[in-house]
């Protein structure tokens, strides 16, 4: 910290501090931590500048150079958005406490583009991890997606840290490479346990030392995250796939599962594939599962075998799976070749390293102690076989594999073994052949070999076409050999109607590679006129094909040796072109049009077929306990309610059956203008029923009220004399309401103005035509409602609803659980009250500016079925699961810019942005404050009830 001149001797201490002095003064634009070494030196050395009388300031200016040096030298570090004016970042401030250097302030700035912070490979550390999350400026968290911290060499500590950081939109989480252990796991697991990540699409634990404690914790918390898509688990210490299973089995999203250089055993894989067949019968989108080198060949491989075996048959989700290098021995590979039989959904199959090849066309050949033109003393069979080298590449796969009549033709192709497949098989006494030095070493190159797997390898489809020349007579029978199966296998061509005359068939073959093909025309092989050929560096032997359409041909079918083939270059996988459809990317063959013409169609087996005969049936959909209202309810609703009103007051004995008779036709009307007159105005735990103003208003609007017969006077006294309830009736209610009617009191209120509106004036003559007038008054508000609900629920009823609501089962159950049983009496089950519905809408932001809070009610009761006792049980307002799950979908089709045709999108939506807001109340009120800056809650609680006129539910159709 000493300044030093040389040369002429140094000024006085007093013209130094002076020139210092002033130098500082000059440079305050700047601030303190601006004064360099270069200014207080210049100053220093001029031997112009007066004395000053402040020997004291030169102390001083040196400290101060002493404590600012470290931010003197760092500013071109720091980004351009955040240059100070002489004070450090909480970054700085941070490093600085710890004792390191703060030196990832440029990383953070050119790693952090949008919503993305990428540090991958940075070698960050715990320490310097935490002190850069704790500076917002420079890591603003809240706007920070995705994550991509791949090898920053962070430990749990730092992953706790980062944990309580991540912000509720996170949607991509990286964290491979990293030495987390069980306690970060631990951590993260709690954090997506409580909720806080709901919206996590994509998470990477790669090689982060996690073994089967740590993947069980994991999947606890995997459970709440019902959007995953992506799960990366590769280079772990993972044995047990139990818990893997289970989470598999209910998570309905998820499309990848990496597991990767694992030590899965053999239960582990069989209890996995478990789940993996549990979710695709519940309709889940697993499509791409990595097994490789994880070993469990070597332990309960034939119980792996049969759990991937029935996936393999039953799964029509399965895209891609990877079972490279884990030992399987012949008898394992037979097993999983059963369940390849009938599948055509599998696009991708990797087997190298086991026990078998796949032909060309994608099916399992298991090995046994022979391989083709390659022939394998018994004391090297385990090594070699069981490793994949070099018996598993392509070029054996593809040209030598010769079947042997230990287990038939092809495992895999639909026919069956003649001979049971066991792993100790005998050697076939084919002649010996050695693989030359140059050969071994590239056949066990991993890098080198192909693995047939249509979807990684590029394949496409080409199609083989024999040309019909004029002058020659049509031939019986074309059949196609190429060098994919080493000209072993003939492909039979069929007459194209359409276009030239032709015959052509088509095949699979990989992208870029040159593919020989000679033609077999009736009996004597030939090259395709006007097709590029070349000769065979060796002559290929091939046996002609026989044909029942030839009757002349040989009983013996002969073995011709070719030198010259057919030669097709084929071209890359292209892009998907819209006049593929279907069939891009999927397995076809070609057959017989009903003109005769070939038809490509997807390939589709025996067993197949049977099962497109009979639909197989969905799981049963989430309103299937829910019942609807029929003629049956409605009659014991109007027993219900005539047996506790006081109608012997009103009608007479003689006419109870007509007015019956009148009532039975329509009391489904009286009930739904009933529902819809309670929800108006309840709140809280007040018991549903309809108030005296609401009866009153209705009546008024129907033009039942008059000046001179029917006043509002007598509208209240037939109110007062509806609440009142027979003694006997009284002793036995369960709900009553001091200001309100129920629905017994409301058929009362009705008979009552029928009588005097239309009995006493002469009007009618009869109560019955009485009463039959004033539910003809009624019939607009009456008919609008019923339609209403029937509209709502044939919305609800479909199987696009169904789907979303199965999709979101987990979260619904988690919210209806976590908002039920407050309000129970002891012995009773749990419900949902209105209550806690309402503070449930509350809580999720479900209110908006055209569905207020006074419509939470009429949403509530929408939802719930429809009971026939409302007077002596609280049954028709204790909401249960089902009914709180339509009164959800009443809540959509109540807020504005609900149509029919996106129902099923608008329900989506709504479940996905608003439902997971009730589980963690306070991440909801900070997420609107983020958003709004205020709460959203309604803004309106009461209105008056013209606001909601019949027919104001917006028909759904």
């Amino acid at each position: 910290g000493r300044l030093r001149r040389r040369g002429p001797p140094p000024l006085p201490e007093v013209a130094v501090a002076a020139n210092a002095r002033r130098a500082a003064q000059q440079q305050e634009g700047r601030g303190r931590a601006g004064v360099t070494l270069k200014a207080l030196c210049a100053a220093a050395s001029d031997p112009q500048q007066p004395q000053g009388s402040v020997c004291e300031e030169l102390p001083a200016a040196r400290r101060r150079l002493k404590n600012h040096r470290l931010s003197i030298s760092m500013p071109a570090l720091a980004p351009i958005s955040q240059q100070r004016t002489g004070e450090q970042t909480l970054y700085e401030q941070a490093c600085r406490k710890q004792g390191v250097l703060p030196k990832f302030t440029r990383a953070v700035h050119n790693g952090h583009v949008g919503k993305e912070l990428n540090l991958s490979g940075q070698s960050v550390g715990d320490v310097q991890f935490k002190a850069l999350l704790g500076d917002t400026g420079l890591v603003p968290k809240g706007k920070v997606h995705q994550w991509k911290l791949r090898n920053i060499r962070i430990t749990s500590v730092g992953l706790a840290c980062l944990t309580r950081a991540l912000p509720w939109e996170t949607e991509l989480l990286d964290l491979a490479c990293n030495e987390v252990g069980l306690h970060g796991i631990n951590a993260l697991s709690a954090k997506m346990a409580d909720g806080y990540l709901p919206r996590l699409r994509s998470l990477d634990l790669s090689g982060c030392g996690i073994g089967c404690a740590g993947v069980a914790s994991l999947c606890q918390g995997i459970e709440l995250c019902t959007f995953l898509l992506r799960l990366e688990l590769k280079r772990n210490t993972i044995k047990d796939g139990m818990a893997l299973g289970n989470m598999i089995a209910s998570h309905t999203h998820i499309t990848r599962l990496a597991l990767n250089s694992n030590f899965l055993t053999g239960q582990g894989v069989a209890s996995l594939f478990r789940g993996v067949l549990e979710n695709s019968k519940e309709g889940g989108q697993l499509a791409d599962i990595d097994l490789a080198w994880n070993g469990f060949g070597n332990s309960n491989a034939l119980g792996a075998a049969v759990a991937i075996s029935k996936v393999l048959a039953e799964s029509a989700t399965l895209y891609h799976l990877d079972l490279s290098y884990n030992g399987l021995d012949a008898a394992s590979c037979a097993t999983i070749g059963e369940g390849l039989k009938d599948n055509h959904y599998l696009y991708g199959l990797h087997f190298v390293g086991n026990s078998a090849t796949m032909d060309c066309d994608g099916f399992l050949r298991p090995l046994h102690t022979s391989c083709g033109n390659v022939v394998l003393p018994r004391k090297e069979l385990p090594s070699l076989v069981l490793s994949g080298d070099p018996l598993n590449s392509t070029a054996n796969c593809l040209a030598n594999c010769e079947p042997t009549p230990s287990y038939g033709s092809c495992c895999g192709s639909g026919t069956s073994c003649s001979t049971p497949l066991t792993s100790q098989s005998v050697v076939s006494q084919a002649p010996e052949a050695t693989l030359s030095e140059d050969g071994v070493l590239r056949e066990r190159d991993v890098l080198e070999q192909m693995s047939t797997c249509w979807a990684c390898e590029g394949w496409t489809r080409v199609v083989l076409e024999w040309p019909l020349l004029p002058d020659e007579e049509e031939p019986r029978s074309v059949w196609a050999f190429t060098s994919l199966d080493g000209f072993r296998q003939g492909l039979q061509l069929k007459r194209a109607a359409e276009g030239p005359p032709r015959f052509c068939a088509a095949r699979m073959v990989p992208g870029g590679c040159k593919l020989c093909v000679i033609f077999q025309v009736d009996q004597s092989f030939r090259l395709a006129p006007g097709m590029v050929s070349e000769p065979l560096e060796t002559p290929a032997n091939i046996r002609l094909r026989q044909c029942k359409k030839m009757p002349g041909s040989q009983s013996q079918s002969s073995l011709v040796e070719l030198a010259e083939v057919n030669v097709i270059d084929c071209p890359f996988r292209r892009p998907l072109r819209p006049e593929d459809g279907i069939f891009h990317g999927r397995r076809s063959v070609l057959l017989d049009g009903p003109s005769g013409n070939p038809v490509q169609m997807l390939r589709i087996t025996e067993t197949e077929f049977k099962m497109t005969q009979e639909k197989r049936p969905r799981s049963p959909p989430f309103y299937a306990d829910f019942h609807k209202e029929t003629d049956t309810l409605m009659q014991a609703c109007l027993e219900a309610d005539w047996s506790k009103a006081k109608v012997d007051r009103v009608v007479d004995r003689q006419e109870c059956q007509h007015v019956l008779a009148v009532l039975q036709g329509s009391y489904r009307q009286v009930v739904a203008v009933y529902r819809w007159l309670s929800s108006l105005g309840v709140s809280g735990e007040r018991p549903f029923g309809v108030s005296q103003i609401e009866a009153v208003n209705v009546i008024s609007k129907a033009g039942l009220r008059d000046t001179s017969v029917m006043r509002i006077a007598d509208l209240d006294r037939f109110f007062i004399a509806a609440k009142v309830n027979a003694a006997e009736v009284k002793r036995r209610l369960t709900i009553r309401s001091d200001k309100a009617l129920n629905r017994h009191q409301f058929l009362e209120f009705l008979l009552r103005v029928a009588q005097q509106r239309f009995v006493q004036t002469g009007e009618a003559l009869s109560m019955a035509d009485a009463l039959s007038r004033v539910l003809e008054a009624l019939s607009e508000t009456s008919s609008a409602l019923v339609a209403d609900l029937d509209a709502l629920l044939e919305v609800l009823h479909t199987d696009a609803v169904d789907d979303v609501y199965k999709a979101h089962r987990r979260t619904l159950q988690a919210v209806y659980k976590a908002h039920t049983g407050h309000m129970k009496q002891p012995g009773m089950g749990n419900f949902m009250s209105f209550g806690e519905f309402e503070d449930l809408l509350e809580q999720i932001d479900a209110y908006s500016e055209d569905f207020t809070r006074q419509q939470a009610g009429l949403a509530f009761r929408l939802g719930m079925m429809t009971q026939a006792e409302e007077g002596y049980s609280s049954r028709f307002q204790e909401m249960t699961f089902v009914e709180f799950q339509h009164a959800l979908g009443a809540v959509v089709s109540l807020r504005p810019g609900f149509r029919h045709e996106i129902a099923s999108e608008l329900i989506n939506s709504f479940f996905t942005d608003h439902l997971l807001r009730a589980l963690r109340p306070r991440i909801a009120q900070d997420r609107l404050r983020e958003l709004d800056g205020e709460s959203c809650a309604g803004q309106s609680w009461r209105q008056p009830a013209e606001n909601f006129r019949p027919g104001g539910l917006r028909p759904l159709s």
